[in-house]
């Protein structure tokens, strides 16, 4: 009995695994990356982001439901619905008006402190980075916690950290996703 806890997290942890790859990369990243050394980077950042979520979902109490995955392929095609879910989710919260202000005020101040010159680019490289890491956000924190036992943890100290510490390993994946060589 104690088995399918355990069981139900290697599942959950290898579907995130494909789910920050279809989020970010739309392919497994062994197939997208032309560097070698970009591919261990990326591996060992998504790794240490993994790791950092497992801690954060024991500290809200999250546990996953067991699905009936038997096999890797069935995990992958489950992981391209979670992060179909995921872009969705962003897309319609990218269309808020608030959300559109907040965008419009942060491109202006940015282009304004930094001089730069074309605005549309910059722009549209701004919100395709928001929607990624939203994307990422959706299918990584905010279903989980939807289904956590104590909500409450993820604004204590431990929980701010940990929420940090996942925001920093998830820009520095962002960035090395969109900036780095493809094949």
């Amino acid at each position: 009995m104690k088995d399918k806890p355990c069981r139900a997290c290697v599942i959950e942890n290898l579907k995130k695994w494909y789910v920050i790859d279809s989020i970010l990369l739309n392919e497994h990243a062994n197939r997208v990356f032309l560097r070698g050394e970009d591919f261990r980077q990326y591996t060992m950042m998504k790794a240490a982001l993994l790791s950092n979520l497992y801690e954060y979902y024991q500290h809200v109490g999250y546990v996953p439901k067991l699905e009936k995955l038997k096999n890797t392929k069935m995990v992958q095609e489950s992981a391209v619905k979670l992060a179909k879910v995921g872009k969705a989710s962003a897309s319609k919260m990218l269309q808020n008006k608030s959300v559109k202000e907040s965008i419009k005020h942060y491109l202006m101040k940015e282009a304004k402190e930094h001089k730069i010159k074309d605005y549309q680019d910059f722009s549209k490289k701004v919100i395709s980075e928001r929607f990624l890491r939203m994307s990422l956000d959706n299918v990584l924190i905010g279903l989980p916690l939807l289904e956590s036992k104590n909500v409450k943890a993820a604004t204590d100290f431990k929980g701010e950290i940990l929420e940090e510490a996942y925001r920093v390993i998830r820009n520095s994946l962002v960035y090395l996703a969109k900036t780095a060589p493809k094949k």
